[in-house]
């Protein structure tokens, strides 16, 4: 028999109730939950409606994924990328979540940054809303030579000319020989446009495309032109980025028309040393047409007994800055564009109103026009020829009116001979044509065309 008071006893079994009452509270929400139809969490994930993927990486180097696309709605915001590496399968995907607020815009764009795994064939796959797309990449081996282009300006109008450098360096400890068939020991090339979308130049166009060091040609290129091609879809219907799937084209290359002795040659870099090569892109294709607005990238070639891996380096042509008077529209023509030397070119200045009204230009002198020839290969204070060269202008006002829709043309001919009297010899030149207005304040100052491109044949 317990001698404890029944007080003492109901204190005693305290303890045991509050040991069992949340098991008998669990079992109680359980047995009410059963019924219900337990929430999931779906991924919520935007459509991807392009991508830059190299064709090629260095092991152990990073590279870059440029992607692109669309919101699933207004209010979703784009955060970043997850990457996750298995085996030869490197999966991005881009992640995002619900603001709350609706946003101005349902488009995103985001560089995912990838570490290059062994050499060999490699997959990268692209996650999206609509589906998957796989884009292969080969990983090569580290090598002791690389290169790397750099291109200045960045990013500048349509016809300017740049400067493109190769940097060949030698990462070895070791004295390392690159051994050429020909005279030729490198090509530098522009390649593009890249079709991006809209706002695809602004900020984009100065950022290294990067991770291209392992191409063994130098190409470097993303896959597709604009990168959004030459993807597998799977999953929806999916159109693999939406782009077609070729290559970047090539709109320029420095080697184009050169003769090249067949004269095997040698280049030895120390330990740990580099070389450099410097040309000029006048910012033209082969043919001599301007490179119009868009992004291109800048590489080059190394035809090398063993391939060099060359970094190239993405850079953006703007439209031609429009004339101080944003009605007219000016432009050069030359015909022939190929000729012998000594041969005549026709040059054409064209002036056309595009406004409703008259425009009137105004010059300091009797002169209202004038042409030029450069030689491009050169750094000269003065150009090859100028056609105002040696005559004389009247210093009083002239007045210019080009009616409304109408235009202007100023026709004159180069017979092929430099300033001094000499026959210009073979090789690629550019012309250009200008009106000398005055400067401010009293005018807008000189307005000059975009260069045209022309050859003289041997």
């Amino acid at each position: 028999m317990d001698a404890r008071s029944p007080a003492l006893r109901r204190v005693s079994i305290l303890p045991r109730l509050a040991a069992i009452l949340p098991v008998f509270l669990a079992l109680a929400v359980v047995a009410g939950c059963g019924d219900e139809t337990p929430t999931r969490i779906e991924e919520i994930l935007p459509d991807v409606d392009g991508a830059i993927v190299p064709e090629a990486a260095e092991e152990g180097e990073m590279f870059e994924v440029e992607i692109w696309g669309s919101a699933p709605d207004r209010s979703w915001r784009f955060s970043g990328f997850d990457v996750l590496r298995e085996g030869r399968l490197i999966t991005v995907t881009p992640v995002g979540a619900r603001a709350g607020e609706p946003a101005g815009e349902r488009g995103f764009r985001g560089i995912a940054t990838v570490t290059a795994p062994a050499a060999g064939e490699c997959v990268v796959r692209i996650r999206g809303g609509s589906g998957e797309i796989e884009y292969p990449i080969r990983i090569h081996p580290r090598r002791a030579i690389v290169g790397r282009v750099d291109v200045v300006p960045r990013v500048a109008i349509e016809g300017t000319t740049r400067t493109i450098r190769l940097r060949l360096l030698n990462r070895a400890d070791r004295p390392e020989t690159l051994r050429f068939r020909t005279s030729q020991t490198f090509d530098a090339l522009v390649k593009g446009p890249m079709i991006l979308g809209p706002d695809s130049l602004p900020g984009g166009a100065g950022r290294d495309s990067g991770g291209c060091d392992g191409d063994p040609q130098g190409m470097g290129n993303g896959h597709g032109r604009g990168g959004g091609g030459g993807g597998r879809g799977r999953g929806g219907d999916h159109p693999g980025g939406g782009h077609p799937g070729d290559p970047l084209s090539l709109v320029w290359n420095w080697a184009y028309g050169r003769p090249f002795n067949d004269v095997p040659t040698e280049l030895i870099l120390g330990p740990r040393d580099s070389l450099s090569f410097e040309v000029e892109w006048p910012g033209v294709h082969n043919d001599g047409g301007v490179a119009e607005e868009g992004r291109y990238e800048a590489t080059a070639i190394v035809p090398a007994h063993r391939p060099v891996p060359v970094r190239p380096r993405r850079i953006g042509v703007a439209p031609e800055s429009p004339p101080p008077d944003s009605s007219l529209a000016v432009r050069l023509t030359l015909e022939p564009t190929v000729a012998p030397p000594g041969s005549p070119r026709t040059l054409r200045l064209i002036v056309a109103n595009r406004s409703a009204v008259p425009v009137i230009l105004t010059f300091p002198s009797t002169q209202t026009y004038d042409f030029a020839i450069d030689d491009p290969r050169m750094m000269r204070p003065l150009p090859l020829w100028r056609w105002s060269s040696g005559k004389g202008f009247a210093t009083v006002l002239t007045e210019v009116t080009i009616p409304a829709r109408g235009r202007i043309v100023w026709e004159e001919s180069w017979d092929g001979r430099a300033d001094g009297g000499e026959i210009v010899g073979p090789g690629r030149y550019q012309a250009r044509g200008s009106l000398p207005l005055p400067g401010p304040p009293q005018g807008p100052g000189p307005i000059v065309t975009a260069p045209v491109v022309f050859g003289v044949a041997e």
